[in-house]
């Protein structure tokens, strides 16, 4: 009989409470990251549609990747991912972890200092809120407590300091072993005056034998992507999935999927499926599961650093990214010939670089497809009118484009007035020009919608005096603003002391758009048309630049730049005035075309409410 001091393990009390004291003096288990997410990461409620604890068959090449950034073998991961593909998850994967199981210096680098706090507020705070093993080890946030803060955390056996690759102070400094980059391919080539952001973020690793960079990024444009050139220099490794039918294993490509038309070519994006070259079968997405857990990334070459290595996949990857939406959005993209769009399509869902197109063009091919339309009578497809006014030393060149569906364009009238800019005299010719009416050929008149006057010359003050009166007729001021990661429209601002409102206006993407759109060759979505009554002297100011690639230390990097000193831009700078003022506006073609047909006449241009003068700031 056995003695009632046992416990139905077998041991005394006294045994089983010193087993588990000794329990407490074990070290860790030790986990790599995929195992470590496996068993304690939380995802947040306010960032999943899965919120709990992880699952690593939702995005099974997260784990390759997790893996490798895990492998003491390894210093550099590099990888290239679409949007929606988990790349944010596997950031905060991998500061979890270090955090837990391997704790030391962190720097977490954004492409801009407020993406940087965005990411604390949002991200990281919840990181640690919802996984039980981070309890505890994120300090909260103190008043006057500089060694804690919304951009620097304190951690037990270091830190996690974000930073944005815009700001070189955020990069000096403290000693890093760990560095994290997030969108690479979208920060700027130099911090301020500092230099390579990236190299400055590197450096601060150079004093850990142990140190770990890496580095996710969708790419950018191509000849000056930071990820794609990184991901050359490593094994270069692509997911293969194999086929449920004939299981050979293949990597997705865009080219491989299909989907039915009707006779008349409509396209039928619910019926997409993937094409098998090798058993020729029609894979269709309910199978898209089954196949991302069979993957396998595998290496395409030999690294020419041993201690990296780099990841590519696609959209077509995702589990949060249909192919039935995937086809949909291509097929807006290509149906309005919107260029911007069509890189965001390129760059975040096929994870592919952009290639700039129509960098040049030539004015003799504009002469030639001129068309014998007039002011007296605007075409049939023009449904808006907007005007653009470039100001110089002692005249105005100004045009006015008539829109229509696809942002297909119609030149329609073009003027200059010369006089003493500082008279207000010669201000007050342009009022009679945003006034005009024009007959239409459904019948009715139309006005100008909108417009824009450039206020980066010599008499800005004046141009925001101007604009801030006329505000009422959607005339604004803007300035144009190069570089390629400049957004085309930025969030407008009032100037003092007129409190005009001025748009920022990236001219860099601008150009590159007009030179795509005047590389379509036939009438509709995207096409540019010009008037006979357009001379050569006016059609050489749309094509007289083109884009060059120089570098600028050590760094490659597009430029706009005039193609002979005897030619004149203000066309050019017009136009892009008046393509940003209409993507402002973003009409319902659509809607204003039924309208058209059922009125079967243009309704004469009306002004807007007093009250209207705000609302595009409350709208932004």
């Amino acid at each position: 009989m056995s003695s009632p001091l046992l416990t139905l393990q077998g041991m005394d009390p006294f045994s089983l409470r010193l087993k588990e004291v000794m329990r407490g003096f074990q070290p860790p288990e030790r986990l790599d990251l995929a195992k470590w997410t496996a068993k304690k990461r939380y995802l947040s409620r306010e960032a999943s549609e899965s919120p709990g604890l992880w699952n690593p068959k939702k995005a099974p090449y997260q784990n390759g990747v997790m893996d490798a950034i895990s492998d003491p073998a390894l210093e550099e991961i590099c990888w290239i991912a679409p949007s929606q593909a988990g790349k944010t998850e596997v950031e905060l994967n991998a500061i979890g972890y270090w955090a837990d199981m391997d704790p030391g210096p962190m720097l977490v680098v954004y492409p801009t200092l407020q993406v940087a706090q965005d990411f604390s507020k949002d991200r990281l705070s919840t990181l640690f809120r919802d996984c039980p093993c981070l309890h505890g080890k994120l300090a909260s946030n103190k008043e006057r407590d500089s060694d804690n803060s919304l951009l620097h955390k304190r951690i037990p056996g270091g830190h996690i300091t974000l930073a944005g690759a815009n700001s070189p102070a955020s990069l000096r400094s403290r000693p890093i072993r760990f560095l994290l980059c997030d969108e690479v391919s979208g920060w700027e080539k130099s911090a301020g005056k500092e230099g390579d952001p990236l190299s400055l973020a590197t450096k601060r690793t150079q004093t850990f034998r142990n140190r770990k960079i890496i580095k996710i990024s969708s790419p950018g444009v191509e000849g000056l992507c930071r990820i794609t050139a990184d991901f050359d220099e490593t094994d270069k490794c692509y997911y293969y999935v194999p086929c449920p039918f004939c299981g050979t294993f293949q990597t997705l490509q865009w080219h491989a999927i299909k989907w039915d038309k009707t006779p008349e070519v409509k396209h039928i994006p619910e019926t997409v499926y993937y094409f098998c070259a090798s058993c020729g079968k029609h894979i269709h997405e309910k199978y898209k599961q089954e196949m991302l857990e069979a993957g396998e990334w595998r290496p395409t070459c030999k690294p020419r650093n041993p201690r990296s290595k780099g990841f590519h996949i696609n959209g077509l990857y995702s589990p949060w990214l249909s192919w039935e939406n995937i086809v949909r959005e291509h097929l807006e993209t290509d149906r309005t010939k919107d260029v911007a769009r069509r890189q965001v399509f390129i760059n975040s869902v096929l994870a592919e670089t952009w290639t700039v197109r129509g960098s040049t063009r030539e004015s003799t091919d504009l002469m030639q497809r001129r068309e014998p339309y007039t002011t007296e009578l605007l075409p049939e497809g023009v449904l808006m009118l907007a005007v653009g006014v470039d100001v110089q030393d002692n005249m105005f060149q100004w045009e006015i484009v008539g829109y229509g569906y696809g942002l297909e364009s119609w030149g329609i009238q073009w003027g200059q007035i010369i006089g003493d800019l500082n008279h207000p005299h010669t201000w007050g010719q342009l009022l009679p020009i945003f006034e005009r009416k024009f007959k239409h050929s459904l019948g009715g008149e139309m006005g100008i919608v909108t417009g824009a006057i450039d206020s980066g010359g010599s008499h800005t003050q004046t141009v925001y005096n101007f604009c801030n009166d006329i505000e009422y007729k959607r005339i604004y001021a803007v300035k144009g603003r190069g570089g390629q990661s400049v957004p085309v429209l930025s969030k407008p601002k009032r100037v003092e002391p007129s409190q005009a409102l001025l748009f920022s206006l990236g001219v860099d993407s601008l150009k590159e758009d007009f030179y795509f759109r005047l590389g379509v060759k036939d009438p509709g979505p995207g096409y540019c048309h010009f008037p006979i009554h357009y001379g050569a002297d006016i059609i050489e100011q749309f094509t007289s630049e083109e884009q060059r690639t120089e570098f600028r230390n050590g760094f490659p990097y597009h430029k706009w730049v005039m193609k002979s000193k005897t030619l004149r831009n203000e066309g050019l700078d017009i136009r892009n005035y008046i393509h940003a003022m209409v993507m402002l506006l973003n009409p319902d073609w659509e809607a204003v075309k039924e309208n058209l047909k059922k009125q079967g006449k243009v309704a004469e241009s009306k002004k807007p409410k007093p009250s209207w003068k705000n609302d595009i700031e409350h709208d932004w």
